[in-house]
């Protein structure tokens, strides 16, 4: 049953829809979905037609260890797709039995819903293309809104969602424009943008390279970008990426401060160090623009590269991994440099 709460939301969050069938990389793909005990004896139990209940009884598979949160997943085919997709990339259950039926992280994706007693946020991840598609055109400044919203919300737990006015003033700071992006970036951790060196481009190259080896979701785009700036350098990608979107500082200040809303930055990874989590956050526009340079042959591959950066960054534990590798590779005194990139 839906609720109609006070949602605090970025404003462009009403214009988002979800493309269904025409995205080029749907959300459930490479993903073994984690659904709760509710929906899965929710979904076991419709009346559907015998081909949905063949797809459903191949597809949810309790897990070994199971609990009310985590109880079973929808286990990918053969080609890492979920097999109750349609031929036409839509949701065969939503197509059969409608929205409510699904499962609450498919019904709600790329949707962040928290709460705190009667306090509620609502944002869109980075990682569905859907999102930085908004960005591409947009110029003003993201606003944050409160409007009444109604939908069916899942258990939530209640959230320490930390100081809104801290936050918002690192929004502002980001989306000062009397400076570049880069300068803004260093302000939130006290310090000041430097040349990117090659060292240090070399250094951001094996340290993506160590996350291909390990995230599914990054691989193509980022041994395509490490490929892009062996062979022609850093200036020609960055002039090659600046010609496709000539305002790219801007679609880039719109991805961060959607990301430090969506992550509730400097609130997230309560336990660590400041100085840590603006390293993560740096760590995180490094990776988005490397990406972006050695994608940027069309504005389709860009926001392809982008959502599957934050498709790692949103949906791990990537902060901690980044700055074990930030130590690995001595780019933890090289901050500066990262956020200049």
């Amino acid at each position: 049953m839906n609720q109609t709460n006070l949602f605090l939301m970025p404003d462009y969050f009403p214009l988002f829809s979800c493309k269904m069938g025409a995205c080029r990389t749907v959300c459930c793909s490479g993903w073994q979905v984690s659904i709760t005990l509710d929906n899965y004896f929710a979904l076991i139990g419709t009346d559907c037609s015998e081909e949905l209940r063949r797809k459903m009884d191949c597809a949810l598979k309790p897990v070994d260890y199971p609990d009310e949160g985590k109880y079973a997943t929808i286990h990918p085919n053969y080609f890492g797709e979920c097999p109750l997709r349609l031929a036409d990339g839509r949701c065969g259950v939503q197509a059969e039995l409608g929205e409510d039926i699904l499962p609450d992280i498919c019904r709600l994706y790329p949707r962040g819903v928290r709460c705190h007693g009667d306090h509620y946020e609502i944002s869109l991840a980075n990682s569905c293309e859907a999102v930085p598609e908004l960005f591409l055109k947009r110029k003003e400044p993201i606003a944050f809104i409160e409007r009444e919203w109604s939908m069916k919300l899942p258990p939530m737990p209640a959230e320490e969602l930390g100081s809104w006015a801290q936050r918002k003033a690192c929004i502002d700071v980001l989306q000062d424009r009397s400076r570049p992006l880069s300068a803004r970036l260093a302000s939130l951790g006290g310090r000041r943008e430097k040349q990117v060196s090659e060292e240090t481009t070399a250094a951001l190259c094996a340290l993506l390279q160590a996350l291909c080896e390990h995230s599914e979701s990054i691989r193509l785009y980022g041994e395509k970008a490490i490929g892009y700036l062996a062979e022609n350098g850093y200036a020609a990608a960055r002039e090659r990426l600046e010609t496709l979107l000539p305002d790219c500082d801007i679609f880039f200040e719109h991805l961060m401060v959607n990301h430090v809303f969506f992550s509730r930055y400097p609130f997230s990874e309560r336990g660590l160090p400041v100085q840590d989590k603006f390293a993560a956050l740096a760590a995180v526009y490094a990776l988005v623009r490397l990406m972006a340079l050695g994608n940027a042959k069309s504005l389709e591959s860009l926001v392809d590269a982008v959502s599957a950066a934050f498709r790692l960054i949103s949906h791990t534990d990537f902060d901690r991994t980044a700055l074990h590798l930030l130590h690995k590779y001595s780019l933890m005194q090289k901050v500066e440099e990262l956020i200049t990139v």
